[in-house]
């Protein structure tokens, strides 16, 4: 199998998830190298090296760089306003028990909830309410499944919708009934209310998104970087 081999862009972003960093980067002309073709994990551990960063710190950096390119993130929408997330992490090996407690107790502080454990044929998943995280196998290797929805607002935007769309069949009816000045006030209240609370709600729930996501992201680095340093140790 061909060695993987980071691009100069790659680098660059490995060296700043590395240090943590974004204002350091590598010596000029070596983030590159002479290689057109790019260089491999070991070339830039021997030249991050060289100034000052350990191959762990850069090995967990290509692997939190491999998370966000492998992964699948998906936002389920309603009317146009975000209910639901989901993002799907390829992992090169699943983890150990001991791993995953560490993960559980991690999503655990993360979003300040205890959560229930279940283990059932090679799937491992912690659950609160509708925030799901598993661990599934996915052939010689495995994947972290993030999801979550935002439950009792899926009939925010349905409701908006009737408002603004009733707004419209009144000013209709005032048009074809010859009172359209009368019908003014209750269709703009009716848009109003409508309109207003589909922005409410798409502002809020945007947010909501945003800040799961990201959530989301920085589990799925770090399981991803910890599977990637440590070999699945025998009979496991």
């Amino acid at each position: 199998m061909t060695e993987r081999r980071f691009t100069e862009s790659e680098i660059q972003e490995i060296f700043e998830a590395a240090t943590r960093n974004p204002r350091r980067a590598l010596p000029s002309g070596e983030a590159g190298g002479d290689s057109p073709g790019g260089l491999t994990l070991a070339e830039l551990q021997e030249i991050a090296g060289e100034v000052g960063i350990s191959p762990e710190a850069v090995a967990r950096g290509a692997a939190a760089l491999e998370a966000q390119r492998g992964a699948d993130v998906q936002v389920r929408r309603t009317g146009g306003v975000p209910l639901g997330v989901s993002r799907t992490v390829p992992l090169a090996r699943s983890m150990t028990r001991e791993e995953w407690e560490r993960l559980v107790s991690r999503l655990r502080q993360t979003f300040d909830a205890t959560g229930t454990v279940t283990h059932q044929e090679g799937l491992m998943e912690w659950r609160n309410g509708n925030l799901r995280v598993a661990l599934e196998p996915d052939g010689d290797g495995a994947r972290l499944r993030l999801q979550t929805r935002r439950a009792g607002w899926e009939a925010l935007p349905v409701a908006a919708g009737l408002g603004m769309g009733m707004s419209v069949v009144v000013l209709m009816a005032g048009v074809m009934g010859g009172d359209l000045a009368d019908k003014l006030p209750g269709a703009a209240a009716l848009l109003a209310m409508g309109g207003g609370a589909w922005s409410y709600g798409y502002v809020a729930l945007r947010r909501w998104a945003r800040t799961r996501l990201a959530q989301f992201g920085l589990v799925a680095e770090e399981v991803a970087a910890a599977v990637s340093e440590t070999p699945l140790p025998p009979g496991e």
